[in-house]
């Protein structure tokens, strides 16, 4: 991340007033995680999963260059975490150091695309979620990457995708997630991540709109009403507009999405998000 990288996303300085950056977040994330898997090791048995998190951590912190003026401000610390055995048994200290000075300084590193680091994030906090037992949180970013798959399927003409293809039908099964794990989690991350960005910009603005960290503004107004109109030639940007405003609510059993709209009141919270000037309600 370069300097001008760094201040397109932090207006401000370390903590922007605009938000956290996905970048901070999937760093603060990981941290978070591996400290989980590091005080538990039953939930990581064989371990693979914290080294792999320790190094792809490690990774960012030697890529912090010490003549970079950001981050010879907290240079002790990035020297510290510079040293890999450092990563291999974190204290509680060191966890709140990473996430506080060292977690979202600038380095040298290439950037993902932003669809794949987007996943990465949905796919952390299923992790977490499941490490913590946050259930609602888990079932609602469940629903999202089991929508994922299901837009995915139709890109069938795609060679990444079409090698995938019993995989993600497979996500859409109860059974998958029956058992599911953190090792298996990270396996969907894996082969989910470089196929996101095949999905048409429309639909993934729908599915990677995060409701709760992307909300910049909530008015309380009333929806527009219109007369009823029905048949073939009735315009189709009416379609959408009625006298409610409608949600799409997530299943709550596994394996299953639901669809259907739900009715909520005229005098509803309607929510702006950055990624799409567009009225979504899901607050």
């Amino acid at each position: 991340m370069s300097n001008f990288t760094f201040f397109k996303e932090n207006p401000n300085g370390i903590e922007g007033a605009g938000g956290v950056p996905l970048g901070t977040r999937i760093f603060r994330s990981r941290v978070q995680l591996l400290g989980h898997l590091q005080t538990s090791p039953e939930l990581d048995k064989e371990g693979a999963l914290a080294g792999s998190l320790g190094n792809t951590l490690h990774g960012e912190v030697a890529a912090m260059n010490h003549e970079n003026f950001i981050v010879r401000m907290y240079l002790g610390s990035v020297e510290r975490f510079q040293d890999r055995a450092k990563w291999n048994a974190l204290t509680e200290e060191d966890r709140a150091t990473l996430q506080s000075e060292v977690a979202g300084l600038p380095n040298q590193l290439d950037t993902d695309e932003i669809e794949a680091r987007m996943f990465d994030m949905t796919a952390l906090r299923m992790q977490l979620a499941h490490v913590e037992g946050d259930t609602n949180t888990f079932e609602t970013r469940r629903s999202r990457v089991v929508e994922i798959s299901m837009l995915l399927e139709e890109k069938d003409t795609i060679p990444a995708v079409k090698a995938q293809l019993e995989y993600l039908a497979a996500m859409q099964e109860i059974s998958f997630w029956e058992d599911i794990n953190l090792t298996l989690l990270e396996e969907l991350r894996i082969r989910l991540r470089g196929l996101v960005q095949f999905l048409d910009k429309r639909k993934r603005k729908i599915v990677y709109t995060d409701f709760q960290d992307e909300i910049i503004d909530i008015n309380e107004v009333n929806p527009l009403t219109v007369p009823k109109m029905t048949g073939p030639s009735m315009p189709r940007k009416w379609k959408s507009i009625s006298s409610h405003t409608w949600t799409i609510s997530p299943c709550k059993s596994y394996g299953k999405t639901s669809h259907s709209p739900r009715r909520t009141s005229k005098n509803s919270k309607t929510c702006w998000f950055k990624s799409a000037k567009t009225k979504a309600t899901h607050c």
